[in-house]
């Protein structure tokens, strides 16, 4: 699994992230320096699509615009069985390299501490995503015990289709600005990236429930897998779930975990929406 992450973030950051007995540690993630960037630029230039060619024409490189990597993230160590693997699309980062939604372990630190910590994030405008673990947790569980917390965390593993973005673009529209480029352009590169690595990092993390936090990764899945979501209503909302499966792996494509969709659906303004929601989500699972 280690070689995996290497091919993909490069050695570099691993070293820097990643314990050789397979901790990502949140302790490890630094601001933002010459040597990290240069790490990170060094890595996006070597890398190539599936035919061979560059996945990031040259000129984007060099061009002065500084990258940032969102790594995968997990709590504890990775040998234990990761049964919930939730998919974004791509980051929005300040760093050269973070762990996706900070989902990771700490130095020093229990596995029921850590995940405890991660559930109770409060959130806020300035990091919108820091409360999806309580999000996730609250799907399965009404009144969650502390061994629920703990074993639902343990069981995740968060990643994004792409894991690259210019650094401070907090959306495909802001990405294409910096790049000056467009957003099918970004969209395009966004695939590529997924064909690169996706199916690999599932095969290898063996879910069995793959949620894809939003409906980009699910539309990539259709064409990729060949499958159909069955796409049901939220009662009280404009928003839709969708359901399937693949290789015996029950995959949901949710509204997205965090932004403006967090604050209508998660955060309980409308209860109506967001019970209906976990009750399809515990029917299709069980």
């Amino acid at each position: 699994m280690l070689d995996f992450f290497i091919r993909k973030y490069g050695t570099h950051v691993c070293k820097k992230l990643i314990t050789n007995d397979l901790f990502i540690l949140r302790n490890n993630v630094c601001k933002s320096q010459i040597e990290e960037q240069q790490a990170v630029t060094q890595h996006l230039s070597a890398l190539t699509k599936i035919n061979g060619d560059k996945l990031i024409p040259h000129n984007l490189i060099t061009s002065g615009i500084e990258w940032g990597f969102d790594c995968s993230g997990w709590l504890g160590r990775l040998e234990h069985n990761k049964n919930i693997m939730v998919i974004g699309t791509e980051p929005n980062i300040d760093s050269d390299y973070k762990i996706v939604y900070d989902f990771g372990h700490e130095r020093n630190k229990t596995l029921e501490e850590v995940a405890i910590k991660q559930f109770n994030y409060k959130y806020n405008k300035k990091n919108r995503t820091r409360d999806i673990s309580k999000i996730i947790v609250d799907i399965f569980y009404d009144n969650p015990t502390t061994k629920d917390i703990v074993n639902t965390l343990n069981s995740c593993y968060l990643t994004d289709m792409c894991f690259f973005a210019p650094k401070e673009s907090s959306d495909k529209t802001k990405i294409a600005n910096k790049l000056r480029t467009t957003k099918s352009f970004w969209n395009s590169l966004t695939k590529d990236v997924a064909d690169l690595f996706l199916i690999e990092e599932i095969e290898l993390i063996k879910p069995k429930i793959i949620i894809s936090s939003s409906k980009v990764p699910a539309d990539f899945f259709e064409k990729k897998l060949r499958i159909k979501y069955d796409y049901q209503n939220i009662i009280n909302s404009k928003l839709r779930i969708g359901m399937t499966e693949w290789k015996g792996i029950k995959m949901l494509s949710l509204p997205h975990l965090s932004g403006q969709t967090r604050n209508k659906l998660y955060a309980k303004k409308e209860q109506s929406s967001f019970n209906h929601v976990k009750t399809m989500v515990r029917n299709f699972i069980k």
